[in-house]
């Protein structure tokens, strides 16, 4: 268990700097799960990662289902490291520089992905 509370104190870590939002290991998408596996299988260990698992896919479609998805979609690709400064994206996702709001295909892009 020496190397399973090892991580879990990396993740604690993770967790409470979020360094690492967009690598997909942020504490509290995995937190739940490295706090799971420190208990006993008899005691529920593998029950707990998949509860968190559950959670983690059904409150993340519930998000996806609003309005305000289509505002965040085409943000978020612009400034990734292979997309950002892409000028022709840009004006395919957003409106103007002085408008932020989606465009038609952006939204098209955002319900779809």
């Amino acid at each position: 268990f020496a190397a399973i509370r090892t991580v879990f104190a990396c993740d604690v870590f993770l967790f409470c700097s979020d360094m690492t939002q967009f690598y997909a290991s942020t504490g509290h998408g995995y937190w739940t799960m490295i706090l799971s596996a420190c208990f006993p299988v008899n005691e529920g260990q593998l029950a707990g990662m998949q509860v968190a698992l559950i959670y983690q896919w059904f409150f993340s479609g519930i998000g996806k289902a609003g309005p305000w998805f289509n505002y965040v979609n085409g943000p978020f690709m612009l400034q990734s490291r292979w997309l950002a400064g892409c000028r022709w994206l840009f004006k395919l996702l957003v409106k103007s520089e002085e408008d932020l709001s989606p465009t038609r295909v952006g939204i098209l892009i955002a319900v779809t992905a």
